[in-house]
């Protein structure tokens, strides 16, 4: 019987601990895939910003060299 009782707490012990262990893993793969996403947006903002930029200078230009 009381062999029982110690695999039943080992059962639990490890049980618990993996769950653990999944949470965490979870847990950072979520805080790593938010920076990851937040940086990808960060760049595309910029590229987009970088565009309209030289778009307005490529207006300048040619409005510029039509008169």
């Amino acid at each position: 019987m009381e062999h029982f009782n110690i695999s039943q707490r080992y059962s639990e012990t490890y049980d618990t601990l993996n769950k653990n262990i999944e949470n965490y893993t979870v847990n950072a793969t979520n805080f790593i895939n938010e920076i990851a996403v937040g940086g990808i947006e960060n760049f595309n903002k910029s590229i987009e910003v970088t565009q309209r930029y030289y778009n307005d200078i490529v207006q300048i230009t040619l409005t510029t060299q039509e008169r």
